[in-house]
């Protein structure tokens, strides 16, 4: 299943072809609990995608603090842990980064940086929109939004799939 609409070729009467971009991209991360766990909570990387002027990118969603958290929370519990809520507490401050907003994030990564390569556009989980967003690569390949809602509460019923998409705002 492709990621995504891809540039389609418009031929009008007898002009030349004419490429359209892609105005949104979607990215169903299929089983996202089940890849979450057996990638130990690293950044799950879609397939190479385009939108608008930005060929190639790629999308990486980071689960977040509150995923993590969970995670050693229900692995304490089985586990017997024997640590103290002040060991576990401290372990778990020190596990939170900047690079580790409370829901997630979703990274943008371009292949290459380039002058005037601007992406704005608004994000959506699952069904809630959030935005609009402008990340600018001139200077750097990689940019991230933090997710503001729960991912996890915007799953597909029975399917436990993430939907990820970017709908460009011009």
């Amino acid at each position: 299943v492709p990621p995504g609409p891809c540039p389609r070729t418009l031929q009008m009467g007898g002009q030349p072809a004419v490429t359209q971009q892609p105005k949104t991209v979607e990215w169903c991360i299929q089983n996202v609990l089940k890849k979450l766990k057996t990638s130990c909570g690293s950044a799950l990387i879609s397939p190479p995608m385009s939108l608008g002027k930005c060929d190639g990118f790629r999308m990486h969603f980071i689960p977040g603090h509150n995923w993590a958290e969970k995670q050693r929370q229900s692995k304490g519990k089985s586990a017997g842990d024997s640590r103290s809520e002040q060991q576990q507490k401290e372990q778990t401050q020190q596990g939170h980064s900047c690079s580790d907003p409370a829901h997630g994030a979703l990274r943008l990564k371009v292949d290459g940086i380039g002058e005037g390569v601007q992406l704005k556009f608004y994000l959506i989980v699952g069904k809630c929109r959030q935005g609009p967003f402008l990340c600018d690569f001139s200077d750097r390949a990689v940019q991230e939004v933090a997710l503001a809602v729960n991912w996890s509460k915007h799953l597909e019923a029975n399917r436990q799939n993430l939907r990820l998409t970017l709908e460009l705002t011009q």
